[in-house]
């Protein structure tokens, strides 16, 4: 917008009416407090972003008359001063262009820089949409989203912002719609695409001076919502189509997105015969049973299941397809990469493959992939994309060219095959071929799913795990040398086979140093803060307690994050972990803990005993809460204000963590679970002990196979782990 535009548009007498609304009367004793921080944005906003605003001198003088008023008004000094008004009068969504302002960031994790630069850049922009009309959803939608970042509830938004300091207005808009088109990709309803529309919205109406319109939006009450995804199931048969229904939870942080992976509250089979069948309903009925039923089956990959491919079929497979000359390339093609890659002929067709090197291209990119620039020197560095090498037999070029035709020439081959040798070969058998091999040989279901080209919404696992690229294509290529040894001849490859140390999955498996500093860092904080009437004293033991016994056990993040003491049974070394929110037939699982874990948590309990005693004359129900957190009647984890007390919820778990060890709330399940696999703990194991059991196989029930001895291994594989990062039992009293 030039300045002939702004001068005709935004008269002096419009830009002080839009202005108000930063000064409500009702807030007259804060209009100091507010001029004071509009003229500290208005100051330290780039130069590269002031040209953008050309009533900044108009907004910069009226804020200055509200500052006058600081010799008169000297009851309020402070920002959270005023912020506290708000809250406590209930008064935050009537006046939230001035909640805006009064928010000031004090997360140390976050960038305080970048924050600011934003904050100035809405309120002028906020104060331009004033004049122009129209736009108050959308301004309403920007001040809220700064609202909450500050006050660390947008961790989702802050890691995939971009940088708004060494940019242009222009570049950061191309770069706001780029990253928030790329989040609503994954879905028309995702909460970071949303979030992100809610900061470029705004600043783009304001920068092309485009007309807005004001919705009413209503407050939605009930449950929290869900997410059904759907996943197609093959039928051999192909007389009826099969769909798997999950159900999952939607969530705001990224890191919540993946726990409720793991928490899948329904699991459904939609099953629709082709063709109308007149046996009545109830018979219909039972056959779609039998078919869920044998789905179910085929997924545990037995090896006595007659509907899974056989050696001497597959053997058979290769040998005519690399023999029979009289196979076309197309067919040859699509049958030996589904065998190779564990897909189906449609899924083949949708990947993206290097054809001169006969490679395919995979993207793994996950939730916790994105943070901020002040972490990453506590987090590694991952590969967002990885390859796999294709031997030259198949064409790679050829596997785009997917349509009913490659169908009717594969089902001419597997016909032409299964009469001649007296096999029983279908697409879904190739398929599967690869899933079923690996898994019967113990292989980690992470390194099958990168395969196979897995998302993390079916395979949960994948959030957790931190691999190396050599891990991943040693299997793979150990499976090709088992087709080789099949077919009795060496493939030839087009590209050699490049071997790479760069990590892919998991971020979070973080360095044992930065873990070791970290600890090191709150025994010291522990030793220099003894004292009954000190919060901080009791908030750093609870943080050292409770960062040892969650590595120990992988326990979700959760109100009342990790249970009671009624859990703990010190008899045996057992923790009980409540399962019931993702189980249907299960209330819990239990685990072993390593024994400096145990050692820990018995000196926490005789603080607790002490403090119960010596806060009694202080505060009588301070007192209560360490007796009820000893007999059970509440959480044995609260943090303390003051003399008051504040429960474990993953909003407060946040705030207290940000300045011990800022990283995703379930880091440590990424450490423990990336951990266990580099340690070949079984995969089952991992997974029952994780959580991540599916719920028609949950782990550690009457006719479970693992044994004390299991868990032990994996307890003796923690309390190693934890000595070596500098745990130990520590005298609180």
């Amino acid at each position: 917008m030039n300045e002939n535009q702004s001068g005709s548009r935004f008269t002096k007498e419009v830009i002080l009416n839009a202005l108000n609304n930063a000064f409500p009367k009702a807030l007259s004793n804060y209009h100091h407090i507010i001029a004071r921080e509009v003229l500290r944005l208005t100051d330290l906003l780039k130069s590269q972003y002031k040209r953008e605003f050309k009533e900044l001198t108009t907004i910069k003088e009226h804020a200055e008359s509200f500052a006058d008023e600081s010799m008169v008004n000297v009851e309020h000094t402070t920002l959270q001063e005023l912020y506290s008004h708000l809250k406590s009068s209930k008064q935050l969504e009537k006046y939230y262009f001035v909640a805006f302002i009064s928010c000031v960031m004090s997360s140390p994790s976050q960038d305080k820089n970048q924050y600011d630069q934003y904050k100035a850049i809405i309120l002028l922009v906020s104060a331009r949409l004033y004049m122009m009309g129209s736009h108050e959803s959308a301004i309403k939608g920007a001040c809220n989203e700064l609202r909450q970042w500050a006050l660390g509830k947008r961790d989702s938004l802050s890691n995939n912002l971009p940088d708004v300091i060494n940019n242009e207005i222009e570049r950061l808009l191309l770069e706001l719609d780029h990253v928030r088109k790329k989040n609503l990709e994954i879905s028309a309803t995702e909460q970071v695409g949303q979030q992100l529309s809610r900061m470029y919205i705004p600043i783009r109406d304001s920068h092309n001076n485009k007309e807005g319109i004001t919705r009413n939006v209503k407050p939605q009450f009930g449950r929290r919502k869900t997410v059904i995804t759907g996943k197609k199931i093959e039928d051999d048969t192909d007389e009826s189509t099969i769909i798997e229904l999950s159900e999952i939870t939607k969530t705001k942080e990224q890191w919540a997105r993946e726990e409720s992976g793991t928490q899948k509250t329904k699991n459904a089979y939609l099953v629709s015969m082709k063709k109308p069948l007149m046996n009545g309903y109830a018979i219909q009925k039972l056959q779609a049973r039998a078919k869920v039923n044998q789905v179910l089956k085929n997924q545990m990959s037995l090896p006595c299941d007659i509907n899974n491919a056989s050696n001497f079929e597959i053997e058979t497979l290769l040998k005519f397809c690399l023999n029979n000359d009289q196979t076309n390339d197309l067919a040859r093609s699509f049958i030996l990469a589904s065998l190779m890659l564990g897909n189906s002929f449609e899924q083949l067709s949708l990947w993206h493959f290097n054809t001169k090197e006969n490679t395919l291209i995979r993207q793994h990119l996950l939730p916790t992939q994105k943070y901020r620039q002040t972490i990453k020197p506590l987090v590694q560095h991952i590969q967002k994309s990885y390859s796999i090498t294709l031997p030259a037999i198949i064409n790679s070029a050829v596997l785009t060219k997917y349509g009913q035709q490659v169908e009717n020439d594969i089902a001419d081959v597997l016909s032409a095959l299964n009469k001649k040798h007296g096999t029983h070969l279908t697409k879904r058998k190739i398929a599967k071929f690869l899933g079923q091999k690996l898994k019967q040989e113990a292989i980690d279901p992470t390194i099958i799913a990168l395969i196979m080209g897995e998302s993390a919404n079916t395979h949960p696992e994948l959030s957790y795990t931190q691999l190396t690229g050599n891990q991943l294509s040693q299997t793979h290529q150990r499976y090709i040398n088992y087709l080789e040894k099949l077919a009795e001849q060496k493939f030839r490859y087009i590209h050699a086979h490049q071997t790479s140390d760069e990590l892919i999955g998991s971020p979070l498996f973080i360095k044992d140093n930065v873990i070791s500093i970290t600890i090191q860092s709150i025994q010291t904080k522990i030793a220099a803060e003894r004292g009954i009437e000190s919060d901080k004293y009791h908030n750093f033991i609870t943080y050292y307690v409770q960062i040892a016994l969650a590595i120990s056990s992988g326990y979700r993040p959760v109100t009342g994050w990790l249970g009671k003491i009624t859990d703990l049974n010190f008899f045996n070394k057992t923790f009980w972990i409540s399962d019931k929110e993702i189980q249907q037939t299960t209330n819990g699982r239990v685990i072993v803990l390593p024994d400096i874990t145990l050692s820990i948590i018995e000196k926490y309990i005789a603080y607790l005993h002490f403090f119960k005693v010596k806060t009694r004359r202080i505060d009588i129900k301070l007192s209560q809460r360490y007796e009820d957190a000893l007999n059970g009647k509440e959480h044995l984890f609260f943090y303390r204000q003051g003399l008051s007390t504040e429960e474990v919820s993953p909003k407060s778990m946040s705030s207290h963590f940000d300045s011990i060890i800022p990283l995703p709330l379930n880091w440590y399940r990424h450490y423990a679970r990336s951990l266990l696999v580099s340690k070949s703990i079984d995969p089952d194991l991992i997974a029952a002990w994780m959580g991540h059991a599916e719920v028609n196989s949950p782990s550690f029930t009457r006719f479970c196979s693992y044994s004390i001895a299991d868990l032990k291994r994996i307890a003796n594989c923690l309390n190693q782990k934890l000595i070596d990062t500098n745990f130990k039992a520590i005298d609180y009293v």
